[in-house]
């Protein structure tokens, strides 16, 4: 997720290479879009989850806003770049032009708000958060049984609650005035859950399924990675596939979505490591020879460096991208861009020869105690030094 300028600083501006071929499909994602007041600004999934609405209505109403659990703004923002090429493609199959999908993190958020923007101008109502509810929807939440765990029952419908009535063995609540019709439910909706909680205490969860499986009410466990493992519906339609992984041996990861039946696709392998196909492209590509793509930067594979980290201990890390090379203290030095100012230097200027173990590095107090000099002689060289609080450049070896 790039700011709008990268690509074009890097000679890829989308307007020159469509000139070039006019069919090409340019693909954006940002934080804040192309356009725009904020375009400029940098952006995480997390800052389009706040902004996007998702984090404002997520967790207790007596505690701050909270967190999904997963990247939902990264992903979301990538699943509706997906939507946008695909329209693309369909686009120049008719005129024959590509075009520059734009997809922002926090739009792709607020794309899943569901009514929270009209809810707000035609009754002036600000969506709060309500935890495990849903406002005003009831039976549909998560429910305490005998054996500590939690599970989902959603007889929200006026027929699902008649069954889940009787399947508590209270038939009669589901002609009950406070219960009998959705909004009389929603108006009774903590009543409701504390009766259903009380009920659904007396029962272990696999004997509770089994009850709501038998009276048709829609419910659920609550799923860990070791129960999807152990289901039999995920084996059955194989949601969960295992690849081997070069270094960590089998892998299981998630299946192909959505599944189509005449072309429903596979996982065949879990992906490149950084740089694995970089010659490939540069030579089968765009049919440079070797001599060329020697001198292509970062063509080399990703170097482990090891750095001081704030304790004064040595720390492991890749840094890929060199970004200039400068003389600091008599020594050479390359610095790096990688999120954070490194100062990366040649293992044999600091007198380190092969790959020492960490701890060895960690017992050179004299080699420490260089790199803690070279620190503080870089901070005000790269302009970032801050005695407040120790913003300084981190010193690595390569």
């Amino acid at each position: 997720n790039f700011r709008p300028g990268t690509i074009e600083k890097w000679g890829l501006d989308p307007d020159d290479l469509r000139r070039e071929n006019p069919r090409l499909i340019v693909v954006r994602v940002s934080g804040y879009g192309q356009t725009g007041p904020y375009a400029d600004r940098p952006g995480y999934g997390a800052i389009g989850e706040a902004m996007g609405g998702i984090r404002a209505v997520i967790g207790e109403p007596d505690r701050p806003p909270a967190r999904a659990g997963i990247s939902l703004g990264d992903t979301m923002a990538a699943t509706f770049a997906c939507v946008g090429t695909l329209v693309a493609l369909h686009s120049r199959e008719r005129t024959g032009r590509g075009q520059v999908v734009d997809s922002a993190l926090y739009e792709a958020v607020l794309g899943i708000m569901e009514s929270l923007v009209p809810e707000y101008v035609i009754a002036g109502y600000v969506r709060p958060r309500t935890g495990s509810l849903i406002p005003n929807v009831a039976p549909a939440n998560a429910y305490p049984t005998k054996d500590g765990k939690e599970h989902l029952i959603s007889g929200n419908q006026d027929t699902v609650w008649r069954r889940l009535a009787a399947a508590m063995g209270r038939p009669e609540w589901g002609e009950d005035e406070r219960f009998a019709t959705h909004g009389a439910r929603g108006r009774n909706q903590l009543e409701l859950d504390r009766l259903i909680s009380e009920w659904s205490r007396t029962l272990d969860a696999e004997q509770l399924e089994a009850v709501l499986n038998e009276h048709a009410v829609p419910n659920g466990r609550i799923y860990t990675a070791p129960d999807m493992l152990a289901d039999a519906h995920f084996k059955a339609r194989e949601a969960i596939v295992t690849l081997m992984h070069p270094k960590l041996g089998e892998f299981p990861m998630q299946n192909v979505v959505p599944k189509l039946s005449e072309t429903p696709g596979s996982v065949r392998w879990v992906g490149p490591e950084l740089g694995q196909h970089t010659d490939e492209v540069l030579a089968e590509v765009l049919g440079l020879g070797s001599a060329a793509i020697d001198g292509v930067p970062g063509t080399a594979a990703p170097v482990r460096i090891d750095f001081l980290d704030a304790a004064g201990s040595v720390c492991g890390a890749l840094l890929p991208t060199e970004r200039a090379v400068d003389v600091i203290d008599g020594i050479e030095v390359t610095l790096v861009d990688n999120g954070m100012p490194v100062i990366v230097l040649a293992a044999e200027s600091v007198g380190i020869t092969g790959h020492e173990p960490r701890d060895q590095l960690n017992a050179d107090a004299a080699l420490k105690a260089r790199l803690e000099r070279l620190r503080l002689i870089a901070s005000p060289l790269m302009g970032i030094a801050d005695a407040a609080n120790k913003n300084v450049p981190k010193i690595a070896l390569l």
